[in-house]
């Protein structure tokens, strides 16, 4: 058995001898031991083993996470409607017809010129322009914070970020309101999708 400085915490390794067979089935014991476990650590800061035998394996969204704050996860309509803009390869915006790269990437690689844009997509680039997402520099329309970009593309491959993979010096953009009060905090061990 090992432990993890956790009193009263541990789990059973299978020898690497075991078959399969036996690993398998040790494995899904052991997960649902270690998920009960932190379950009594995280709700009552200790394990205790008699109460362990006694419980049912909680679901994993009843995990709380031990870090605060762990999780935002994007609740802003308009700032959802703005990443599928951005980021889904279902958006025509400024495609020309041999083209199949997304908003971003022809943002990112200067191909959208804002003087050949059709009157439709003048709105649609005047709308993100009044949200401080991009604005034209020389005809060549381009994004105005590349650190708010890759935020906002992590919410749309993830929905929820963790606050803790953010590096530090981009914690303004979360704390200044344009994203922070457009999500709300999951404080779970696990992410909605996970």
């Amino acid at each position: 058995m090992q432990t993890f400085d956790v009193s009263g915490f541990g789990i059973v390794v299978s020898s690497k001898d075991s078959s399969y067979y036996e690993k398998n089935s040790l494995f899904h014991s052991q997960l649902h031991r270690v998920v009960k476990e932190y379950y009594l650590y995280s709700t009552y800061g200790e394990i205790d083993n008699e109460l362990l035998n006694r419980i049912a394996t909680p679901a994993y969204e009843d995990l709380i996470s031990l870090s605060s704050n762990k999780y935002l996860c994007l609740t802003n309509k308009r700032i959802i409607d703005i990443n599928n803009f951005l980021f889904s390869d279902q958006i025509t915006f400024a495609y020309p017809q041999s083209s199949m790269t997304r908003t971003f990437e022809r943002v990112l690689s200067k191909k959208i010129r804002k003087s050949k844009l059709a009157d439709w997509e003048k709105a649609i680039y005047n709308d993100l322009s009044s949200e401080g997402i991009w604005a034209d520099k020389n005809d060549t329309i381009q994004f105005l914070n590349n650190k708010k970009i890759a935020l906002l593309k992590d919410f749309f491959d993830n929905t929820c970020i963790n606050r803790y993979w953010i590096p530090e010096e981009w914690g303004e953009l979360l704390e200044d309101g344009s994203l922070n009060n457009k999500s709300e905090v999951w404080n779970r061990l696990f992410s909605k999708e996970e």
